[in-house]
This record gives C-alpha cells, structure tokens and sequence, in this order.
C-alpha cells in the first residue's frame, strides 16, 4: 500500500534531521571553544592591562569590571553565534530548511501552529531577537503571536555557558556508542527546550490564541549548492543585530549589576564584623 512507504519515509526524513541537528550541536560544542577562549582572552589581557595604567579607583574599576566585563560578556557568545547561523544559512541556502518545514508541518499543527513556524523557531537556537524578527514572513497575525510567545523557551546561546558548566561539572568526559557523552546531552536539552515550547504552544493555541487551522501552503526550492557569499553576508547581519539589539540590553545589565554588588564600597567585610561582633560581646 502507500500508507507504508509514506510512514517509512515520514520517519526517515525525521531520523535525518535529528542526526544532522546532533552533528550541528556537536560542532557548536567542540568548534566554538577556541573562539571564546581567543574572546575570553582578549578582554581579560585589555582589562589588565586598563588596571595597570589607571590609577585604583571607582573609575579604574568602572571600566574594567563594569564596561570592559560587561562587553566581553557579550561578545563571548559571538562565536556560537556565528557558527550555528552559518550552518542554518547551509540548511537555508540549500533548500533543506523548507523540507524541514514540511516535514515538521505536522508535529506543529498538533501544537496549533503550521510548518512555517518551525523556521524561526530554530532560528531561536543563536538568539531570541532574530528569531521574533523571522515570523513576520507568516501570513496570519495569530500565528505571529503565537510564535512569539514560545520562541523564549527555546534554548538560545546565551544559556549555552551554563549548559556548558553544568555538564562538565556533573559528567564526566566520555563516550557512548562512539558519541561523545557531552554533545549528546547538549543535543538532548535542545531537544527539551523544543519539547516545551510545542507543548506551550499547543496550551495556548487552545485557550489565548484560538483560531482555525490553515494548511501550510509552501514552495520546495530544488536542491542547489549554497552560495557561500550569501550566506556569510546572512551572517554578518543577524550577528550585528544580536549585537545591536540585545548586547546593549546584557551590556547595560552587566554594569547594572557590578554597581548594586559594589556599593556600598565600605562596608565590613564578614571576618571583621564576626570579629568586632565577639569583642563586643566579651566586653557586655
């Protein structure tokens, strides 16, 4: 019968992209570690080096624990940024993602939504921003805002250092069955993340943001080879975004944070206050 082969090849093209989001994670864990090294490196010799020229003070520690941490705090996620858009750019430019569009059509009609909502949705995976910026290619305003609601529950690669910490702190470098045993778990909580965000989706597609189904009407592109030029200009563009748009946000936060956690600048530390504490205690 067709019923058969369909579901074979339903199933296939399934396989297919989970082992090709595994290998695209498995880059993003392992390739990205020499650049934010380099990052990490360069802002922490430029923050020595402002320390060793200026004089100590509230202005000396402004710059080098506010400014210059606070811009290295953002651009350390640069390079995962700019990995996993070169690879959804590879996935564009080829003419895959729209097949992953159609075939995640019906996963995301059981959460409410169509096949198109996928796209931003895993765009989500580099950065939020971007991602809210990609569905205004859908046609329905309901659909719109139904994406933008669960696309912050996707993981993005702001939360990748603390992905990062937890699983070197809690497993141990390994493998299984010839995988790395890290990659694997970061590959798992994406997939987790996009677990929720479906199931989110599905609640409020049926309680805030009712509304008929519609079929997913979609042109597949020929398989063709990616235009490397094109890809890189894609690049460049969401990365000054992410930089532009939400690395003003963290940068402005970051020193936010330094000065609530530095003022007030004199008071005792805890030693000296245990210390004057029992004194005053011998003493009454």
């Amino acid at each position: 019968g067709i019923g058969n082969p369909f579901i074979f090849t339903q199933f296939l093209g399934f396989a297919i992209f989970l082992g090709m989001m595994t290998v695209v994670f498995q880059a993003l864990f392992t390739w990205s570690g020499p650049g934010i090294d380099l990052v990490e490196g360069a802002f922490g010799w430029l923050a020595a080096s402002a320390e060793a020229v200026l004089p100590a003070g509230f202005a000396r520690d402004l710059l080098t624990e506010g400014v210059i941490a606070g811009v290295g705090s953002v651009v350390v996620f640069l390079p995962q940024i700019l990995l996993l858009f070169l690879f959804i750019g590879l996935l564009e430019d080829s003419g895959y993602m729209a097949r992953v569009a159609f075939l995640m059509d019906r996963v995301m009609r059981a959460a409410g939504l169509n096949g198109r909502a996928f796209v931003p949705m895993m765009s989500s995976f580099a950065c939020a921003i971007p991602a809210i910026l990609a569905t205004r290619t859908m046609e329905r305003q309901r659909d719109r805002f139904l994406t933008m609601m669960v696309i912050p529950l996707m993981t993005c690669s702001a939360r990748l250092p603390v992905y990062t910490l937890i699983i070197g702190a809690l497993f141990p470098v390994g493998d299984w069955l010839g995988l790395p045993v890290q990659g694997l778990l970061m590959a798992a909580m994406y997939l987790f993340s996009t677990l929720i965000a479906l199931l989110a989706a599905a609640v409020l597609s049926r309680t805030l943001f009712t509304g008929p189904s519609v079929p997913l009407l979609l042109e597949l592109p020929p398989y063709r080879r990616p235009q490397l030029g094109a890809v890189l200009r894609m690049m460049w563009q969401r990365s000054a975004l992410f930089l532009k748009e939400a690395g003003g946000v963290i940068l402005v936060c970051t020193i936010g944070l330094w000065l609530l956690l530095s003022f007030p600048a004199n008071a005792p530390d805890s030693e000296r206050f245990a210390a004057e504490r029992t004194q005053a205690e011998t003493t009454l």
